[in-house]
Formats: C-alpha cells, sequence, structure tokens
C-alpha cells in the first residue's frame, strides 16, 4: 500500500499556539534514541537559529523571529531498523516508547524542509546516513556510505518555519527552553533522563534539567482513579512565567496533549500562591495513565473521549471528558487545600461581616452554609459583593418557587401523609428563608431612604439646607404619575403608610394633564396629589373615596411672601379640584362630590414664618409641638390641613419601622 505524504501531513492539525510541538517531536525522538541503547552519558542540544534580516541597526538578533531549529543526539541512530520505521507511516516500531509512528509528519506541517544526518553503528562497521523528509515526497537524496567517526551522532534539522508558526513562537531562549521542558515534562521527572541543552550561537547552553529543579517549587505524587481507570496525577507547584495560569495537562506517552486554566473553577485559588519559603507559584498538575494513552489522537492533537456530560450520553458506564476533567480538578483541590483554606475562611469571614453590616436579607445564606457562598471568587470587591449575593438569592428564590409550582400543580397526587411530610419539611424552610431574606431587602431599603432623607435635611458645607425637590425625589419621582412607576419606586410610607394604597397618584404635574382633572384648563402643579377609590366600588363612574394633597418646602426656609403662604396655596389647590370639570378617562363627567373629603399636609420646617401663616389661618399647634393642624370649613374647601415639620415626619417614619430595624439588628 503507498502513503501519500502530502495526504497524511494534510490530514495532520497543528495550531499555531502549539508552534512548538514539532521540535518537541525531534526531542522526544530524540531522548527514545539515547534510551535505546541505555547509555548513561546522553546528551540532547536542541540548537536555535533566527531570522537575522530583521536584526536591529546595532547588530542585536536576540529579537529576531526564530527561523529554525537542529536537535542532536547521541542515541543509536538511524541504522536499519529505525531507518525502516521512518519510512513507513504509522510504524508500530516504537510503540512501546509511545510512538504513535506519525510525528515526523508534523515536522512538515510546521516547517519547509527537514535534513538528516547520522552515525551509526551497523555489524559492517561505523556509517553515515544522509537524507532529506519534505512534501511532497516525503523521503529524497538518500545517501549512506561508510564513516571513520566510530561516535554516534543524530542532527535533524527543521528548516524555513512557516510564518503563521515562527509568528506565534516565542523569541527568548529561556522561554522556549521552559516550553519544551513543560511538554515533555514526564520524561525529564523520569530517572535516567539524558541532559538535555537548548543554545543559539555562542550563547551559553541552559541546561533543562537544571532548570526542572529551578522551576519546582514543590512535587507531589498522587493516584487518581476515575471509573476504574488508574491515573497519575503529579502535583507541582513552579516558578511562575510571564504569562503562566494555573493549569491542568493531560497527557499521553510523556508529553502534553491538552491544558486547560483551572483557576477559575477552584474559586479560591488566588493567582499566585506561595511556598513553604513565600517564594510565588502557580499550580501545575499533569494527569496521565494508559487510558490516555489509549484514546490520544494519531498527531497528539486531542483526545478520543466524549465531551458529553454523563448525562447525556448513552453509555453511562464509559468514562467521558468532564467525567475526567472534574475528578483531575478535585484531586487537584485536595493538593492546593493548605493553599486555599486559609483563603476561603478569610473571605468567608468578609462575606459575612458585610451581610451582617450592610446585607441582613442574606443572613440565612451564612447561616446554613450556603456552598454558594464558597464560589465567589475571593478577591471579589465590596461593591461587586452584592451583586454575587444576589444571584445567589435570585438562584434560591427561583429553586423555592420551582419547588412550589412543582407541589402545587392541580396534577400532583402525594399519596400518603409520611410524603406530604417529606415534601413539607424540606420545601417550607425553603420559601420561608426566600421570603424572608425579600423581606429583609425591603427592610433595609427602608433604612437606607431614611438615612438619605436625614442627610438632606441636614445643613450642608455652606450652611445651607437641601432644596425641596431633594426631599421630594426621596418620597417620590418628579412629574410623573403612579401610572408610570413601579410600586418599589416611591417612598409614599414615610410620610404615611396609608398613601402607598391610591388609586391614581400624579407628582408636579399641571392639573390639566392629570386623568380624573381632563376637564380643568389650569396649570399649576401639586407636590403630589392623591386620588382614593372607596374599596366598596370597582366602577369609575364612582366618586373618589377621598383626596390628598402634599405641598413641601426647603427645610429651614424662612424667606416666605405673603403671596407665598404655602397653607393658601394648598386651599387654592382644593378650591381647583373641587370646582373643576372632572371627566374620567372615557370622558364621562365625574364630579367631586360635597362629602369627598380632603386632607392637606403641608411639610416643612417650623420656622416663624411658618408659624405666623398657620397661627393666622387658624389652625391648632399639636400637643407634641411639632406641627398644627385644624378644620377648614369654609363652602369653597371644606378640607382638614396639617402643618408637619420635616423633624416629626422623619421621627415618626423611624419610629413605625424601629422595629423592623432591631429584628434586622439595623441601627435605628
Amino acid at each position: 500500500m503507498n502513503t501519500s505524504v502530502a495526504g497524511r501531513v494534510g490530514n495532520m492539525t497543528l495550531s499555531a499556539a502549539n508552534c512548538l510541538n514539532p521540535v518537541v517531536e525531534a526531542v522526544i525522538n530524540a531522548i527514545h534514541a539515547i534510551q535505546f541503547t541505555a547509555r548513561p552519558e546522553g546528551e540532547v542540544w536542541v540548537e536555535v537559529y533566527r531570522d537575522v534580516t530583521q536584526k536591529t541597526l546595532d547588530g542585536d538578533e536576540t529579537g529576531c523571529p526564530v527561523d529554525s531549529f537542529s536537535v542532536r543526539d547521541n542515541g543509536v541512530g538511524f541504522d536499519e531498523d529505525n531507518y525502516r520505521s521512518f519510512d513507513t507511516s504509522d510504524s508500530t516500531f516504537k510503540r512501546a516508547l509511545g510512538g504513535k509512528g506519525v510525528g515526523r509528519f508534523l515536522w512538515l506541517k510546521a516547517f519547509d524542509l527537514v535534513a538528516i544526518e547520522s552515525n551509526f553503528q551497523s555489524a559492517t562497521g561505523p556509517k553515515c546516513r544522509r537524507f532529506r523528509f519534505s512534501l511532497p515526497d516525503g523521503i529524497t537524496d538518500h545517501e549512506l556510505e561508510s564513516s571513520a567517526d566510530v561516535t554516534n551522532c543524530t542532527i535533524v534539522r527543521l528548516r524555513g518555519f512557516h510564518r503563521q508558526f515562527a509568528e506565534r513562537c516565542p523569541r527568548g531562549i529561556a522561554t522556549i527552553a521552559r516550553r519544551i521542558l513543560e511538554h515533555c515534562l514526564e520524561y525529564f521527572l523520569a530517572e535516567g533522563c539524558p541532559r538535555v541543552f537548548i543554545f543559539e550561537r555562542d550563547n551559553t547552553p541552559i541546561l533543562l534539567n537544571d532548570l526542572l529543579h529551578a522551576v519546582i517549587l514543590d512535587k507531589q505524587e498522587t493516584a487518581l482513579q476515575v471509573k476504574g481507570h488508574d491515573l497519575q496525577v503529579p502535583h507541582l507547584l513552579v516558578v511562575p512565567a510571564a504569562e503562566s495560569k494555573h493549569r491542568m495537562n493531560y497527557c499521553a506517552h510523556g508529553c502534553i496533549v491538552r491544558t486547560e486554566a483551572i483557576g477559575n473553577k477552584l474559586p479560591d485559588l488566588v493567582s499566585r500562591i506561595a511556598d513553604d519559603k513565600g517564594r510565588p507559584g502557580v499550580y501545575a498538575g499533569y494527569v496521565s495513565g494508559e487510558l490516555l494513552d489509549q484514546v490520544v489522537s494519531s498527531d497528539r492533537a486531542s483526545f478520543g473521549l466524549t465531551q458529553e456530560s454523563q448525562e447525556e450520553t448513552l453509555f453511562p458506564d464509559d468514562i467521558t471528558w468532564p467525567n475526567l476533567a472534574e475528578a483531575a480538578i478535585q484531586h487537584a483541590g485536595g493538593y492546593l487545600k493548605p493553599h486555599t483554606d486559609p483563603i476561603k475562611k478569610n473571605k468567608r469571614a468578609r462575606i459575612e461581616q458585610y451581610i451582617y453590616a450592610y446585607a441582613p436579607q442574606y443572613r440565612y445564606l451564612s447561616r446554613d452554609g450556603a456552598t454558594e457562598l464558597d464560589r465567589i471568587p475571593p478577591d471579589t470587591t465590596d461593591d461587586k459583593l452584592p451583586i454575587e449575593l444576589f444571584k445567589i438569592h435570585q438562584t434560591r428564590v427561583l429553586q423555592a418557587r420551582q419547588e412550589a409550582a412543582k407541589v402545587l400543580s392541580p396534577g400532583h397526587d402525594i399519596p400518603n401523609e409520611e410524603e406530604f411530610r417529606s415534601i413539607y419539611d424540606r420545601l417550607l424552610p425553603l420559601v420561608n428563608e426566600t421570603s424572608k431574606a425579600e423581606l429583609a431587602q425591603y427592610i433595609v431599603q427602608r433604612r437606607a431612604f431614611l438615612a438619605l432623607l436625614q442627610k438632606a435635611l441636614s445643613r450642608q458645607a455652606d450652611g445651607r439646607c437641601a432644596r425641596e425637590v431633594y426631599v421630594h425625589k426621596i418620597i417620590f419621582p418628579m412629574r410623573v404619575t403612579s401610572d408610570e412607576i413601579n410600586y418599589e419606586d416611591h417612598n409614599l410610607w414615610i410620610i404615611d403608610e396609608r398613601l402607598a394604597y391610591h388609586y391614581y397618584l400624579a407628582s408636579d404635574r399641571p392639573a390639566h394633564s392629570l386623568e380624573p382633572l381632563s376637564g380643568v384648563e389650569s396649570t399649576k402643579r401639586c407636590d403630589l396629589v392623591v386620588f382614593n377609590t372607596p374599596s366598596a366600588f370597582v366602577s369609575d363612574q364612582v366618586p373618589y373615596g377621598s383626596v390628598v394633597i402634599i405641598e413641601f418646602k426647603r427645610p429651614l426656609r424662612e424667606d416666605y411672601s405673603p403671596s407665598e403662604d404655602p397653607i393658601a396655596q394648598v386651599y387654592e389647590y382644593v378650591r381647583l379640584i373641587r370646582d373643576g370639570k372632572a371627566l374620567n378617562k372615557d370622558g364621562r363627567p365625574l364630579s367631586i362630590q360635597d362629602s369627598t373629603p380632603f386632607y392637606c399636609y403641608v411639610i416643612a420646617d417650623l420656622t416663624q414664618a411658618l408659624r405666623r401663616f398657620a397661627e393666622n389661618a387658624g389652625l391648632i399647634r399639636a400637643p407634641d409641638g411639632l406641627g398644627y393642624y385644624g378644620w377648614n370649613s369654609s363652602d369653597s374647601v371644606r378640607a382638614y390641613v396639617e402643618v408637619v415639620s420635616f423633624d416629626k415626619m422623619l421621627n415618626d417614619a423611624q419610629k413605625r419601622n424601629r422595629m423592623l430595624f432591631e429584628k434586622l439588628e439595623l441601627p435605628s
């Protein structure tokens, strides 16, 4: 059977990120060649060549891109057996060493030409073999002759680095050395590994075997079993390179095939961890075993394990990639516990402190030891922590609702009391905790708005207080109606809890634009006007149950003119509404009845000017001295009016909510 070299190379895969894989193949072949001889003085020399046409004006070549490599070893050489294996696609000659018989084709994926020269010993004396390996024909220019050199030496020259790979190849010799070391680390960890050097021109060579000891800060060999398959996992703590991340490497026949970052899969694993001497490092695990050797692809680019989860696969007893990856990460987590446990403990303490001080609605998560808290990254800042807690809480809420919906669905049958009790015991705590958390969050919001209001009522740096518009916005948004906002978007409860249950409310809108006053032409604006419908009626044709008018004034204001009497202003609003030609939303007349009660509130600081207005209006001073009240019985008004100080409004709201705040251990 003939083999198309071009076709075989075309069917192989090599990503630009793995640009050094062909060089690694050459290094591994050299190590195998030395292992065949079993000589203790085996050496591999990797030389790097650069495209010096791109050197700088001062003659510096170290930054030039890599163009070629050569790999020299003193192994068995290209004797007849090894040459025949090289000339046979998918050869089984080195199967015992993990050879797939196709690694050399990877050279032609990244290089234009491979030139090979080998001195070896034969039954008739020393021989030298030379040949070229390239596309499309494979082996060409083969020569075999006697040699006077009795020393074994094989040189594989990889020439003409393809551009897409050369651009991704590291330019620093130390970085190239480390990449090669990491990629075939298992060979270097094995006893009797030959010495491997890398160098360029006359520079001092780097011995990868010494680099191994300089790079590894800690090592622990462990065994892992996944669905009956025995695997080995050396856990390493290594000196980080500039781009190093915590990673799990999956290997076959001593080489890395697949690498996955695991920093985001172990939430308490920070970017750098320290060894027992305080030196920073990153984690690197290497998973290997007969299973991975069997399922690796011929080009060592992937593993033949299904990517489906255990629930999705048709063969539940087979091992899947998620099985393997999850087991390996958990195994790594066990090795990393001495590093992650203190971080986890400190993170948990910080989260619990934050919940206690700022987010008591999530205290149930801390109380029941929610494992979801463990998945919050340790570097989460305080401004991001509420988002993480909210996500966990919402997941719990959704779970509770789904459980409740399932149990309460018409088709769900509970056959006996024991099952009912089981469902009840499981569901009730879940629903209770999430519901209490929702209530706690609302209470915390109330406390926050009262604190905001208190700050708005305090003197600013210039000695003045905030304008009334800020107070207004805290209680209800400006220039909107109740039809345009959500229930949660206002804080009418600060004035009176009952105001939240209104039929229609308008904030700082012209009278003629209001739905209940569509027949009125006035442009006057009430700060807040509230229309209430009696609960006994459901038709828009009935009178309103009551009308509430609220007027805010700037805190500590003294400069009222006679025309700015706020009590007179609310009386004018009452007359406007009583005298208006009110229509409902269908355009039908909707009169304000003589019996419709009006309640007017002027909310302001009781300055001397305001007290004078209240007394002139015949209002009665409240027993606590924090306001005035009275009834205007004139035919055009007929309204109850109350002047409420900001202090009284704030204090009353705090008193009404104090018990709620105390239950959550919030300062009142």
